[in-house]
């Protein structure tokens, strides 16, 4: 019970309030039973004081560290990734997350710490503040590769990157750039950097100042954003967040591994193209806002051969379809198990949830028989 309430992040008082209502519902609960009054006894015996609680929540947090500690000391190798975050106070935090990997090549993901960054968040602050935590508990660094794309992180001088280098006692490891970057994705592929950087400027103002909402729009008419007022930045800006919300989304969360995310990125440039091909030819079909505000650009749509004989056939959705074959054509961890002579149980490889429309087309044809036209 201490640590649903601590996962919910509930107040240390909230045990007596949790233990309350289950001892009122004993009655409703085990009414029937023999021994009822013995397992009202046992519910009204459970320790859910404040100090009760505080003390499972350490054991809890002790037992978690060890469980970490027991796995960095069994891994084969691991790899560390920093996100800076800002606290209710206005504290730099800076976020240590591992992904390690072990003889079965079986793979673990946890948060390893939040280190304060209380003076500045250059370089040398967080190599600082990573080292004093490396010699706390004794982080085995040989085992260790670094990835981050952040001017304190690979500056040439100062970066954290450079200052490890520097350090004999750091082993050679790989570190390369962040696969999510979505300012980076739009300026270089979408070419849209008037759209992102003026967002961009107002999120990172906003959280710089950590504003309550309240006072949102009351900043926003302090610092005068024309754009907010430009009915074809506003269209841009949705366009935008509508392409790539949803890819930001498939590459985010845990047990998430390089191949995963290069997949995901093929098969979002490969729709990149599709989308580029059909707006030239005024097909709005995967844009639904912008097809109800721009009648205008309504034409002849352009259907894809493969994807339009499958919807005409199965009467599947035609963008859905369309996306599912360039997710597929990009999906390297199922090429990877693909063999020659496949036939079912190809099929059987592709996830329901991700390939839904793929797998009714197959089990439709699966279903259908084999006619002789000759009889």
């Amino acid at each position: 019970m201490s640590h649903v309430l601590a996962k919910h992040k509930k107040s240390l008082k909230d045990g007596k309030v949790v233990k309350e209502p289950f001892v009122e519902a004993a009655d409703a609960l085990f009414g029937d039973f023999k021994n009822e009054s013995d397992i009202t006894a046992a519910i009204k015996d459970v320790q859910l004081s404040r100090g009760t609680y505080t003390q499972q929540c350490e054991r809890i947090a002790e037992d978690v560290e060890a469980q970490l500690r027991k796995d960095i000391k069994e891994c084969e190798c691991f790899f560390l990734q920093f996100d800076e975050s800002i606290d209710a106070v206005d504290v730099a935090q800076l976020c240590v997350f591992i992904r390690m990997v072990f003889g079965d090549i079986g793979a673990k993901e946890e948060l390893v710490t939040t280190l304060p960054l209380k003076g500045h968040t250059r370089g040398e602050d967080i190599f600082q503040a990573f080292m004093e935590f490396v010699n706390k508990i004794q982080l085995p660094l040989f085992k260790l590769i670094i990835t981050d794309g952040a001017p304190a992180m690979v500056d040439r001088t100062n970066g954290f990157i450079t200052l490890c280098i520097q350090r004999e006692y750091f082993p050679d490891f790989l570190n390369y750039h962040c696969i999510i970057h979505q300012q980076a994705l739009c300026g270089k592929i979408l070419n849209m950097k008037e759209v992102v950087d003026v967002a961009m400027k107002i999120v990172c103002s906003v959280w710089a100042r950590s504003l309550p909402r309240r006072f949102f729009h009351a900043h926003l008419e302090e610092t005068e954003y024309a754009q907010l007022e430009d009915h074809q930045w506003l269209l841009d800006l949705a366009y935008l967040t509508n392409l790539l919300n949803d890819f930001n989304l498939e590459l985010q969360g845990k047990d998430k591994h390089v191949i995963n995310m290069i997949s995901s990125v093929n098969t979002f440039k490969s729709k990149l193209q599709l989308l580029s091909s059909r707006l030239q030819h005024c097909d709005l079909r995967n844009f639904p806002h912008m097809q109800a505000r721009t009648s205008d650009y309504l034409c002849l749509v352009q259907v894809d051969s493969i994807a339009s004989k499958i919807v005409l056939l199965f009467h599947l959705d035609n963008s859905a379809v369309g996306n599912e074959i360039l997710t597929l054509q990009n999906d390297i961890e199922i090429k990877s198990m693909a063999t020659p002579g496949m036939t079912g149980e190809f099929w059987n490889l592709l996830p329901e949830q991700k390939y839904h429309n793929l797998r009714t087309c197959a089990f439709n044809l699966t279903a259908l028989f084999w006619i002789n036209l000759s009889v």
